[in-house]
């Protein structure tokens, strides 16, 4: 026996929607779990991959149902799709949780033509199941899967601390670096998101680099990139978003030159081998 449930945005409440008697239906495909990478910010998934959290239940963002054995005869079933906002809903199959944010785009409110009897129908509101589940948590080895950190972000409210964004306060102490000189016009409402991440993630780095490193990756930042350099006083200039993406890059050591052909490229995704 299996269960499907819906989270209310509202109320904060989880209701019951159905319970499957036969164990060979099926909300959402299993996950095909072949390759497995632990979450890294830094790290982009191939197509065939996933990502992993570990010992899931020990973090903040876990949601206290998972923590829980898990009975149906604990919860409301749902009387009326509409009369609430749906925030996710999650399949329940023995230990495994198949999860899917719901926006409301996936709510649909039409007629439809039933192409096997060919007549129209209009039953809504209809609830659009997506091809593959947004994450899949394994309960009996506490392991959270999945591949767009985006869309889990909606069900795992707190998650984002994994993947947080440089405040205004951290931004201005970056941009006080002894080897950085911020261009005028460019500010710190300059720095969009995915740059604050960049130097959300960059900071441990630098906190980990003596003077003697950190001189030397400033001179390999110079050698791969045209960033301004001023060599009287030891500064890069950076006047864009561009600029500042390359000179993040250069610090977390994401240029490199082909063995053969010495040609220079740039790592977009980097992993620990």
């Amino acid at each position: 026996m299996s269960t499907l449930m819906l989270k209310t945005k509202s109320e904060d409440e989880f209701l019951k929607v159905m319970t499957f008697k036969n164990n060979n239906e099926h909300v959402f495909p299993t996950y095909q779990l072949d390759h497995v990478v632990d979450f890294d910010p830094k790290y982009k998934l191939e197509e065939e991959e996933y990502y992993r959290i570990i010992e899931f239940s020990d973090k903040n963002f876990c949601l206290d149902i998972l923590k829980e054995d898990f009975s149906d005869t604990n919860f409301n079933s749902i009387q009326d799709f509409n009369d609430i906002k749906i925030d996710f809903i999650f399949w329940v199959k023995d230990k495994d949780y198949y999860f899917q944010r719901v926006t409301f785009k996936q709510v649909v409110n039409k007629k439809f033509l039933n192409l096997t009897s060919k007549k129209m129908v209009d039953e809504g509101p209809v609830l659009v199941i997506k091809e593959e589940a947004d994450a899949y948590y394994d309960k009996e080895n506490d392991i959270l899967y999945f591949k767009n950190f985006n869309a889990i972000k909606g069900i795992f409210s707190e998650i984002e601390v994994l993947y947080k964004e440089a405040t205004d306060s951290e931004v201005a102490a970056f941009f006080s670096k002894d080897f950085i000189e911020v261009a005028e016009g460019y500010t710190i409402d300059s720095v969009k998101v995915s740059n604050r991440k960049r130097i959300s993630m960059i900071e441990s780095v630098l906190n980990d680099l003596s003077e003697e490193d950190l001189k030397s990756i400033l001179e390999y930042i110079r050698e791969y990139n045209d960033l301004i350099y001023d060599s009287a006083v030891n500064k890069f200039k950076i006047k864009s978003e561009q600029d500042l993406k390359n000179l993040l890059y250069g610090i977390d050591q994401r240029y490199y030159t082909t063995i053969v052909g010495q040609e220079k490229r740039v790592a977009n995704s980097v992993a620990r081998i």
